[in-house]
């Protein structure tokens, strides 16, 4: 499941503003995460705005009721995540005739946002997927990887 808002959006050429859905169900009532970004910055930069609900959260059970067994949990990563988020963001840019080229100027550039868990999707995404993703802010991230190991 994913929310989308295109009432700012300006066509090709305009960004595409990204916000990480987490650790969490994303219901109707909420909708859409940061009222800044939709609020503020996409009217003033003509955006588009979109936010996935993270596989196994919420209604997002890729294999159905099935997605609770150990074999389809293997499937909940932050990388399957990332891709999850680069299929839609590659989606909507097809629906909207976003050029791919940087240097079109059809061309949507895509900036992603998060806080704490999303936040750090939102910085793996623009690491990972630098093709894809222009820009990231990640808010509050655990981006500081360590060995997890007691002594």
């Amino acid at each position: 499941r994913f929310y989308r808002d295109s009432a700012s959006f300006g066509g090709p050429g305009s960004p595409i503003f990204l916000i990480v859905g987490g650790e969490g169900a994303i219901p109707p009532s909420v909708g859409l995460f940061y009222p800044f970004v939709v609020d503020v910055l996409a009217p003033s930069m003509r955006a588009l705005v979109i936010q996935p609900e993270h596989r196994f959260y919420g209604e997002s059970l890729p294999l159905g009721r099935r997605s609770v067994d150990a074999t389809a949990l293997s499937l909940l990563t932050p990388q399957q995540a990332l891709a999850d988020c680069v299929r839609l963001v590659r989606a909507e840019q097809a629906a909207r005739n976003c050029s791919l080229s940087r240097t079109s100027q059809n061309y949507c550039p895509v900036f992603s946002f998060g806080g704490s868990y999303p936040g750090f999707l939102s910085a793996m995404l623009r690491l990972r997927y630098p093709a894809v993703i222009d820009g990231a802010y990640a808010a509050s991230a655990p981006v500081r990887i360590y060995a997890q190991q007691v002594q």
